[in-house]
């Protein structure tokens, strides 16, 4: 199946990637591997192909550091967020 990351976080991304273009994106992930088709995960496609995980790579040495972006993030309540830890 043909899968693709919803539009909100295809957005998010290239925000980051604008504001931090050095940063790594090493362990950056959308489709899940093995492990996570075993298991109900936001990382496996929905009906209709959308994946609604993204995940980045901390990188404090470009300046992006994830712990910051997910703190923002759940204190703004931004809307691209499906739940908080």
């Amino acid at each position: 199946m043909a899968w693709r990351l919803v539009r909100s976080l295809q957005i998010l991304r290239k925000q980051i990637d604008a504001a931090y273009p050095k940063r790594s994106k090493h362990s950056d992930g959308t489709i899940g591997d093995e492990a996570h088709q075993a298991r109900v995960s936001d990382h496996n496609p929905e009906r209709d192909g959308t994946v609604d995980a993204l995940d980045l790579t901390h990188s404090p040495e470009s300046g992006f550091h994830a712990g910051i972006l997910a703190e923002t993030l759940r204190r703004t309540k931004d809307p691209r967020i499906k739940y908080e830890v």
